[in-house]
């Protein structure tokens, strides 16, 4: 595809990480330390919050049509067991400390985070012989670490004591759950469009949440007592970056090269700083400028492919959707 042909879908990428980066903004604004007791969300309400609307749009999308309901059946008859784990991974495993992290770390300190990402596949790739060691991806883990130590200790702006340096420590399952999500995912390449794979496992991973709403009459006090900001940050969160985002990610990924939309992921951090400054009013300080220069080259140097090396990093993907760059929100 020449250039001319190809800025529609530049701008459509920009638009994405522009509403994904938003995505740690709406997080911050429903479980963030500074919301009332009586409207803030525990981490499993979070879950539900975020994921419920999600359920009442895939399950229908997917049994609507004859063609899907086919597709659906094959798939789980083939590789059921491992797409109910890739759907609790990317719904619960991934959310959950995505949720309790947030609730005393700062949306672009969190953003920051998540994008070790690339960093732990590759760890987790290494691990499993998948790929090799290579000494530039050695710098770049250096780099990446100290990156976010920087972020953590010096550049998030508030005092650090021990429950905000357990939260950010519990963060980081979030892009680990993710790492593993990304391993495990690639046995699904070729078996089925990723679109239909991320709607299958979100579906069934977003089950749960129907009866969990209807019975945690807890959660349906808090929601009540929400002010309209918090009901569009949760229905920001389900819709627009989950269901829009991924279908948007997925049209993206028809007309560009994959290496080239999974560049567009380092859009995300300075994004979310600056979502954070412009909506909640927190300027980013010279530490976490740094920090997050620290951390986006020591991803790049991850994700350099080695000669000869098979290219888990390159092509991590997002929770449940196999087969294409990483989301990061």
């Amino acid at each position: 595809m020449t250039s001319t042909r190809r800025w529609p879908a530049y701008l459509l990428l920009l638009f994405l990480f522009v509403v994904w980066s938003n995505s740690f903004v709406a997080a911050r604004v429903l479980v963030g330390e500074q919301v009332p007791a009586d409207q803030r969300l525990e981490p499993l309400p979070f879950v539900v919050a975020r994921f419920l609307p999600v359920a009442l749009v895939t399950w229908p999308w997917l049994l609507l049509s004859r063609r899907r309901r086919a597709e659906v059946a094959r798939l789980l008859r083939g590789h059921g067991p491992l797409i109910v784990v890739l759907g609790l991974i990317s719904v619960w495993l991934y959310n959950l400390p995505f949720a309790a992290g947030q609730r005393l770390v700062p949306p672009g300190a969190a953003s920051l985070i998540i994008t070790l990402n690339p960093v732990l596949t590759f760890l987790l790739a290494v691990g499993l012989r998948v790929e090799r060691f290579a000494a530039v991806r050695a710098a770049g883990l250096a780099l990446a670490f100290a990156g976010v130590w920087q972020v953590v200790v010096h550049g998030a702006g508030r005092e650090v004591h021990g429950a905000y340096l357990a939260d950010a420590l519990l963060l980081t399952l979030s892009p680990l759950s993710w790492a593993l999500y990304t391993v495990l995912g690639k046995r699904l390449l070729g078996v089925a469009s990723p679109l239909l794979v991320t709607y299958l496992t979100l579906a069934l991973a977003s089950a749960p949440t129907i009866p969990i709403a209807i019975a945690d009459a807890g959660l349906r006090a808090t929601v009540a007592r929400w002010p309209v900001e918090r009901w569009a940050a949760a229905l920001f969160l389900g819709l627009a970056c989950t269901l829009l985002g991924y279908w948007l990610w997925n049209v993206a990924l028809r007309r560009l090269p994959a290496t080239t939309v999974a560049a567009f992921v380092f859009l995300n951090p300075p994004l979310a700083i600056l979502f954070e400054w412009l909506w909640l009013g927190n300027a980013p300080t010279w530490g976490l400028l740094l920090g997050g220069a620290l951390v986006l080259a020591g991803v790049r140097l991850c994700l350099m492919p080695e000669r000869g090396a098979r290219e888990v990093t390159a092509m991590a993907t997002p929770p449940g959707q196999a087969g294409s760059p990483q989301r990061p929100g």
